[in-house]
């Protein structure tokens, strides 16, 4: 007969597999710390009413029942999955540490920047750079053999910790441009299909701003913006305009 006395510093879910496996109350303890431990395995323990224990090339050994192992074997048990998910957390936390510099690396690579450059705004040694360049085409591998897979694109990113951009870049860096607008679902138009001129003078300003200003990020400084600006039909710059591109 089972001899539990409802403990209260037990959970209800841990008192319910013990009632139902039979164990007594040093077993229940030991079966508690297991539920702390990996909620996950004491699902699976309570559920097929014993430990899945291995052998050395890792064969789930056949085991007797769960109350008939002592509450220092299944203490045991639940430290070694401590242990291992101990491990575990060291590794992602190791990984996470390392893959943010690879995915920078990653998406420079993608823009064309030579690996010279990445060094030096990353303040890397070369030789390391190119070890990080050899894993940065396996990444790229395996993006691709997870989109072939079936896996959406949201997932691949959260997988690697990688931004959607880098994502998509990587699976289509293979097609045209036009391919590209296609898989993407943009739509490629001129700029007289626009309606441009069908815009207020005011809407024009605001346009062009945020075209001569991304165009001001990639050109030399008091360039070719202000010619940019009037051949797109606008008489008159504002002020702010002016002292905007001018900074």
């Amino acid at each position: 007969m089972n001899d539990l006395i409802l403990l209260t510093d037990i959970p209800s879910k841990v008192q319910k597999a013990s009632v139902k496996h039979s164990l007594n109350k040093v077993q229940t303890k030991a079966l508690a710390r297991l539920e702390q431990v990996s909620d996950r395995v004491f699902q699976d323990v309570t559920q097929k009413g014993c430990l899945p224990l291995k052998d050395q090339n890792n064969h789930l050994l056949t085991t007797p029942s769960l109350n008939e192992f002592s509450a220092r074997e299944i203490q045991a048990f639940a430290e070694d999955i401590e242990k291992t998910n101990l491990k575990n957390q060291q590794k992602i936390d190791t990984a996470q540490r390392e893959f943010p510099t690879q995915i920078k690396i990653a998406v420079m690579t993608r823009l064309g920047i030579p690996l010279v450059r990445i060094a030096q705004r990353l303040n890397i040694h070369r030789e390391t750079i190119s070890k990080y360049a050899k894993k940065t085409q396996g990444l790229f591998n395996n993006i691709h053999q997870d989109f072939k897979s079936g896996t959406s694109i949201p997932d691949i990113a959260q997988k690697y910790s990688a931004p959607q951009p880098l994502v998509w870049s990587v699976i289509h860096q293979e097609k045209t441009d036009q391919e590209r607008f296609k898989a993407l679902n943009w739509g490629l138009r001129a700029w007289d299909n626009w309606y441009f001129n069908d815009y207020s003078q005011c809407q024009k300003h605001a346009i062009l701003l945020l075209i001569s200003t991304v165009h001001n990020c990639f050109s030399p400084k008091h360039s070719i913006i202000l010619h940019f600006f009037n051949i797109l039909c606008l008489k008159k710059i504002s002020p702010i305009a002016k002292t905007f591109y001018f900074l």
